[in-house]
């Protein structure tokens, strides 16, 4: 009897060891964007020159993911890393910035070729991106919505 109610727990709690949370509640992590921070972040991506687009060209592609690395020393300029495209059927036009009310709008552009077969690659860039102001004391960076075929935190992980 004292086995087959041993048996018993054994199925009802199984033997598989007791799930360890990894993100536990109630603890923040840390913001990339609090006043102070200043000091960029290593990437595996040189830095090159943004090529700035205009607000119609802006329009007329497509928003990509970026993500944020660090800020100038005067927050005036801000150091990304950005999704180009796949270098085949979506190719990069520039990055553009505009200004919002309290805030300054990111976006990495690329336009699609709209071909039917694309090559299975992701190309990054990197790039120090002057603001038309700088961030902080009531003025947010904000990232451009993205296109959602390109929403996903996976690509620049």
């Amino acid at each position: 009897m004292i086995i087959g109610v041993a048996f018993c727990a054994l199925m009802v709690t199984g033997c598989a060891p007791a799930a360890i949370d990894t993100h536990p509640a109630n603890v923040a992590s840390p913001d990339p964007l609090v006043a102070g921070d200043s000091g960029t972040t290593d990437s595996l991506v040189p830095v090159t020159p943004a090529t700035m687009v205009s607000a119609a060209t802006a329009r007329s592609g497509l928003s990509l993911p970026w993500k944020f690395l660090g800020f100038g020393a005067d927050r005036t300029q801000v150091d990304i890393e950005y999704v180009k495209g796949d270098g085949d059927c979506t190719l990069p036009i520039g990055l553009h910035v505009s200004e919002v009310a309290g805030a300054v709008e990111l976006f990495a552009i690329s336009r699609s070729t709209h071909a039917h077969s694309c090559a299975d690659k992701l190309e990054i860039g990197h790039a120090l991106v002057s603001l038309p102001r700088a961030v902080g004391a009531g003025v947010k960076l904000l990232h451009a919505p993205v296109a959602p075929a390109w929403a996903s935190a996976n690509f620049l992980g």
